[in-house]
């Protein structure tokens, strides 16, 4: 089967087409699908946030950017508490390069939330409102509705 057909038997939400699925793109070694089934919870496996970023990291070498996107927002949405202020420090500058890299790769939501990042300074970064108003108006080019709203709401335009 192909990854096509894998992809046809997720969009079905069935238990069973999704454990089928989840073998299919184990066959295909489709890292970015295996890691957002362990992201999921789908075809069977447990949520492991863990497992999932590493699936993500393997698929980010081939250039895919919702694996790069994906790893991202997990790195930003599951820190470790724990984590000192430096590890904080280098996951929030890792997880910003990784969306700059999905949205140079034409990943809209990336877009969106790497220009969200330099326009109000987030994740420990310095404002930049010209280079946000690049990767807003890119994301709202293509109908990001909170894309087009921030636009609208910090250039006035």
């Amino acid at each position: 089967m192909s990854l096509n057909d894998a992809i046809q038997l997720h969009q079905t939400r069935s238990y069973e087409n999704r454990v089928y699925a989840l073998k299919i793109f184990k066959e295909l070694k489709n890292n970015y699908w295996i890691g957002y089934y362990y992201e999921q919870g789908y075809g069977g496996l447990n949520i492991d946030i863990e497992k999932a970023k590493k699936y993500y990291q393997i698929a980010s070498f081939e250039e895919n950017s919702d694996a790069i996107y994906r790893l991202a927002v997990n790195i930003i949405n599951y820190f470790n508490v724990n984590d000192s202020d430096e590890e904080k420090k280098i996951n929030n500058m890792y997880s910003t390069v990784l969306l700059k890299k999905s949205a140079e790769l034409g990943h809209i939501d990336a877009a969106y939330y790497y220009g969200d990042i330099l326009l109000n300074g987030k994740l420990d970064n310095e404002i930049n409102t010209s280079v946000a108003y690049i990767y807003l108006s890119f994301a709202a080019s293509r109908s990001h509705i909170k894309a087009i709203s921030l636009l609208e709401n910090s250039y006035h335009c």
